[in-house]
């Protein structure tokens, strides 16, 4: 988390671009005059102004403008909008400075305006009334991005502030509406006139109530826009304190593994069900108890138990009547196994669902039209925000709280895969009552086999590893930090982004954004992830084994070989593995071999080896005195567990009894 978060991707957005409207005429060089056909003056100028330097710089952008429009990017009505309307713009990043393109071939004054005559003399030094003018008007514009309620806004102000300690903020053109619309019109009103209303006015009267807005024409229709492409800077920066923390994580990590190598290497690993049942056999424990034993009945005799250690409590079984029955997956996993881990899933869907409740109420949509609002396919792009972690360190902590999603989808991974594998285990446990089977353990030896998996199976840790590198790349396209230079994020308490020094360039700031859809698709594959348990479960197991789940003592109990058991000539160590899986006859010529030494002894040594050949869990026979014990015949009384091919086990008998 902190390793991905300590490298990161810094863009750049900015949000000053002039605005210039005119006709078609004026992409091929067609005569234009200052400051338009609208008459829009800026309201940091006055009409003087106009004849004077003050806006040169105004006048040298037009010219520049005018020179190189027509090597800029065309774009549709659709595409303009959404790149520099407000509420559906997100920062400029591929383009610039923008000219809407409006029907006409141009206009005069005269075609636009009905002034005064007081108006007309004033304007036409200026303007001349029958000048044509392929401008309609020119201003400076700024976009910036803030949020409202979680809800990113962009807003576009084309009006200056008057003075820079407050003014009033009055839009020149009411082309500044939160919705798409086609066809798309700009309009002219008087909001801009508010200061000399005598160089817009139709009437020559002094008093207030004898003003008439003079304008003709007061909607143009745009066409299309003229956008120009700007080269889109992206970094990359690295956070020296999270890299710190990354350091010294490694390096514990190493002490952790050093320490464990050092004091724990020489042990033998218990890590599949193989090596518990090489264990037992291997180390048999006479002291515990023996016998059909499943994982219920030592949890049920425990809770009735006033014993304390689980061993004593469970040395006096009696012997037990073998009836066949059908066993399901799902009886191998207590309920309260099953109880914890669905309640941890669930936490993490219903948190989904809500997150996804709350995004759709405050307003956010799904990708349904072009700007693909409801995903995040960059770092910029996202459908609401969340406030970064104020303080003197607000990167850092942005980080920690965008990726502690992540640590609980890390729980909730472990935890659905210690419950698919907990069901497979319990296969691979009764497939030792079908067949011959190899253990499969940690550390082969002789026939023994291992794996480079676990415990899972390739058909299903392979698809949940998918699963889970889809559902962390989804979260982090969920909840996710976001780095900006430029002018369109602004640094500020309850807007949604804030600077950070320490971490972070000066001009930089940093902000945690959210998206809805990956949440969405995150809450469906959880659903469908919950399906997959409860269907596996509902399988019948092969064979007879008992159900012992993870119990190490019900594993065990089944696992007292007879005394009488008995090994395949020659070494288990020697043997080819290759060659007990090719040869398909050669279970009954090692039973042939093992009748002709009936006589050798059970010794320590033979219990060791007989667990590196394949084995098979059913009925074997025992002793003489062990039946005396029992106070049965043998026909009467059998005993389960582990043997070889020269044991021969059988199934167990209905109705027979066994201990």
């Amino acid at each position: 988390m902190l390793l991905n978060s300590s490298v990161f991707q810094m863009t750049s957005r900015f949000g000053d671009f002039g605005l210039y409207v005119a006709s078609e005429s004026f992409l091929t060089g067609e005569p234009y005059v200052f400051p338009g056909a609208s008459l829009y003056i800026k309201d940091d100028w006055e009409f003087e102004d106009l004849k004077t330097e003050r806006t040169s710089a105004a006048r040298s952008n037009i010219s520049t403008t005018a020179a190189t429009v027509s090597e800029w990017e065309r774009l549709d009505a659709i595409q303009c909008q959404n790149m520099y309307r407000p509420g559906l713009c997100n920062g400029l990043k591929d383009y610039h400075n923008v000219v809407l393109v409006v029907d006409g071939p141009g206009w005069t004054r005269d075609d636009l305006w009905n002034l005064s005559m007081i108006a007309d003399r004033l304007w036409e030094p200026v303007i001349p009334r029958y000048d044509l003018n392929s401008l309609l008007m020119a201003d400076q514009c700024n976009m910036s991005g803030n949020t409202w309620n979680g809800v990113p806004e962009c807003g576009v102000d084309c009006r200056q502030l008057r003075k820079r300690d407050g003014g009033s903020r009055s839009r020149s053109l009411s082309w500044a509406i939160s919705e798409p619309e086609i066809p798309w019109f700009i309009h002219i009103d008087d909001s801009f006139t508010w200061r000399n209303r005598t160089l817009y006015s139709a009437t020559e009267g002094e008093r207030y109530d004898d003003y008439r807005f003079g304008a003709r024409v007061t909607s143009f229709e745009v066409s299309y826009c003229m956008a120009e492409p700007s080269m889109a800077t992206c970094s990359v920066a690295l956070s020296k304190p999270l890299m710190l923390a990354v350091v010294l994580s490694v390096f514990l990590k190493l002490v952790i593994c050093v320490v464990v190598v050092r004091f724990i290497g020489p042990q033998e690993p218990l890590v599949t069900p193989g090596d518990a049942v090489m264990s037992f056999i291997s180390t048999e424990d006479r002291g515990s108890f023996s016998g059909v034993v499943t994982q219920e009945m030592i949890r049920r005799r425990k809770r009735n138990s006033n014993v304390m250690t689980d061993v004593y409590a469970f040395e006096s079984l009696e012997s037990r009547h073998w009836v066949k029955k059908q066993q399901l997956r799902v009886m191998a996993i207590p309920r309260g196994v099953w109880v914890r881990t669905y309640g941890v899933l669930l936490i993490g869907i219903i948190a989904a669902s809500v997150c996804l409740w709350q995004q759709l109420s405050s307003g956010t949509s799904f990708p349904l039209i072009p700007r693909r609002r409801g995903i995040k396919l960059n770092v910029d792009e996202a459908s609401s925000f969340l406030y970064p972690v104020m303080g003197p360190s607000p990167f850092p902590s942005s980080v920690v709280i965008a990726n502690i999603p992540q640590l609980f989808l890390s729980f909730w991974y472990l935890t659905y895969n210690s419950l698919i594998t907990r069901l497979e285990m319990s296969k691979e446990w009764a497939l030792l009552s079908v067949d011959y089977q190899p253990l499969r353990v940690t550390q082969p030896r002789g026939l023994q086999t291992s794996t480079y998996r676990l415990q899972l199976p390739y058909k299903y840790s392979i698809p949940m590893i998918i699963l889970s590198a889809i559902g962390h790349w989804l979260l982090s396209n969920a909840v996710f930090i976001i780095v900006s230079q430029g002018s369109y994020y602004v640094d500020g308490d309850g807007i949604g982004s804030s600077s950070d020094p320490t971490s972070l360039s000066s001009d930089a700031v940093v902000s945690i954004g959210t998206a809805s859809l990956p949440v969405l698709v995150l809450t469906i594959l959880g659903l469908i992830a919950l399906l997959l348990p409860i269907l596996l479960s509902r399988r019948v197991l092969p064979g007879y084994m008992p159900i012992v789940g993870s119990n190490s003592l019900a594993i065990s109990a089944a696992c007292h070989v007879s005394p009488l058991a008995k090994v395949p000539k020659g070494d288990g160590n020697e043997v080819d593995a290759r060659t007990w899986k090719q040869d398909a006859t050669e279970l009954q010529d090692l039973l042939a071999v093992a009748n002709q030494h009936q006589e050798s002894e059970r010794s320590p040594t033979g219990m060791k080896s007989m667990v590196l050949y394949p084995l098979k869990w059913g009925d074997v026979k025992m002793p003489e005195d062990w039946y005396s014990e029992m106070g049965h015949e043998a026909n009467d009384v059998g005993h389960l567990s582990f043997g070889t091919v020269a044991d021969d086990p059988q199934p167990p008998k209905d109705g027979r009894w066994y201990r």
